[in-house]
Parts: structure tokens; sequence; C-alpha cells
């Protein structure tokens, strides 16, 4: 491989001297021969050495974690379920504010106090006692709790790869 300098710059990379000293209208300030491999990264010339597979790989693995947090997270969050409360068919879904929600009617009914004026997701109008709040939380663990488990997996995968192929290969399926 030869490197076309222009200054201190790589400004070309080819496979022999002659391609570089045969390109019109551009000169080089020196043609240097390396063994080593150059590749053009956001622009500029970096050797493809084990730090840049390395820092290759950490961005790769840094891309599928955030992917992995993306699909953790909608699916976490964009599930709904029924419960029976009351004679009444009460449907909550589990985002974010339902489950803060829900810790703070949890709070107030462990006093023996009902948490009243609830709007399930369907529209009812319900006062929680403790009992209900349990029999929400009943019907809320079953559909989050298995997704930590394949969060692990998947993050057990990304940990695990030693290339950005096998990084790129993971497919994320909550």
């Amino acid at each position: 491989m030869f490197l076309g300098m222009q200054n201190d710059l790589i400004a070309y990379v080819a496979n022999s001297k002659e391609e570089l000293e045969n390109l019109q209208y551009i000169k080089f300030s020196d043609i240097i021969e390396t063994q080593d491999n150059y590749v053009l990264d956001n622009g500029v010339f970096v050797k493809q050495d084990e730090f840049y597979f390395s820092q290759k790989l950490s961005e790769a693995k840094n891309k599928k974690f955030l992917e992995n947090f993306e699909k953790l997270n909608e699916k976490r969050y964009g599930q709904s379920f029924t419960v029976f409360l009351q004679n009444k068919e009460c449907v909550f879904d589990t985002s974010e504010q339902t489950q803060s929600d829900l810790q703070t009617a949890a709070i107030v009914t462990s006093s023996g106090q009902t948490y009243d004026n609830w709007i399930t997701n369907n529209g009812i109008n319900i006062n929680l006692s403790a009992d209900d709040i349990k029999l929400i939380f009943a019907g809320f663990f079953p559909l989050v709790s298995p997704l930590y488990q394949l969060d692990l997996y998947y993050k057990n995968l990304i940990n695990n790869a030693n290339s950005i192929e096998e990084v790129e290969n993971i497919v994320i399926n909550y």
C-alpha cells in the first residue's frame, strides 16, 4: 500500500506508487510505502490496527445497546392489560406515567385509604383500594418481568460479540 502525502497529511491511498504518480492534477509532497492498511474514516485516512478495530467495535456495541434500550422501553411502556376490579373490566397500560401513579396509589392505600377517581384506560372512574392495587400489579408484572431476562440476554450477546459483523447480526426483538 502507498500513501500520497501532502505535507503531513495522508491525501490519497493506492495499491501502487505508479497509481499515485499518474493521478492528474494532484502532486504529493511525498509518497510512502507501508505494510499497514489504511481506510477512510470520516474524511480522514486512518490506520486499520487493533485500536481502530477496538474503537469501531465499541461504537457498534454502543449503537446496539442503544437499539436494545429503545426497543426494551417501547415494549415495557407500550403494553396494556385488563383487570377486573369491583365487578368492572378495567384496562391499564404499562406506561411510565401509569407506573408512577400506581406507586403513589400504593402509598396512599397502604394506610387504609382509597385512591379516589382513578380513570382507567377504557374510561372507568374507580376508587382503588390496597387490594385493587395488588391486583393491578399482578396483571402488570407478568408483562414486564420477562423483558428484563431478554434485556440481559441481549446485553450478554452484545458484550460477547468479537466483531462488528457479529454485533450487527444481533436481531433484537422483544
